[in-house]
């Protein structure tokens, strides 16, 4: 209920008064679950974390010794996956910016969480320094939104979004792990 909220209407009508009219609850019932509009945020994201953490696990599998493209395209079709079992609220608010600074906190640290197993992962598929893979992580996880942002906010076909998603996070890959002149 509450991802549908925060997909329909975004987050800034993500209220304990809103989320017990739409579950046809009390609100003396949402604050028992959710004592703080930060808890109702942290165990939305939580629920969106375990889900897309459960996709890439399976990712990783299908993609063992594959090429790099194939690679980056399990990772984003398993994103997508998620966002379309979830919603996409949660999706947004892993990268929300923004005057809300208590649901920004929460996002920035919940996509920290979720980018922190894979940047070990990425240095050993790239041969660079994880210092290095720490540095250019935002700037391919923005290519790869960037993509799938126009698939959610329906500018684009989901196929045509991952595509140009893989394809762009698949050059800067690249790019990041040939050494400059």
């Amino acid at each position: 209920m509450a991802s549908r909220i925060v997909t329909e209407l975004g987050v800034e009508h993500l209220e304990v008064r809103a989320l017990a009219q739409r579950a046809g609850v009390t609100r003396p019932i949402v604050y028992r679950y959710f004592p703080t509009r930060r808890a109702l945020v942290l165990a939305l994201l939580e629920d969106f974390a375990e889900a897309i953490e459960a996709e890439y696990r399976a990712a990783l599998v299908a993609s063992l010794g594959a090429p790099i493209e194939a690679i980056v395209r399990t990772f984003i079709e398993a994103s997508c996956d998620v966002i379309e079992r979830k919603g996409a609220g949660p999706w947004h608010l892993l990268a929300m910016r923004g005057s809300d600074h208590e649901v920004r906190e929460v996002g920035e640290a919940m996509h920290e969480r979720l980018l922190a197993p894979w940047l070990g992962r990425i240095a050993e598929l790239t041969s660079l320094s994880k210092t290095d893979v720490r540095l250019f992580a935002p700037i391919v996880v923005a290519a790869g939104r960037a993509a799938l942002d126009g698939w959610i906010d329906g500018r684009s076909s989901r196929k045509r979004a991952v595509d140009s998603a893989a394809r762009s996070v698949a050059a800067l890959l690249r790019e990041f792990t040939t050494p400059a002149a």
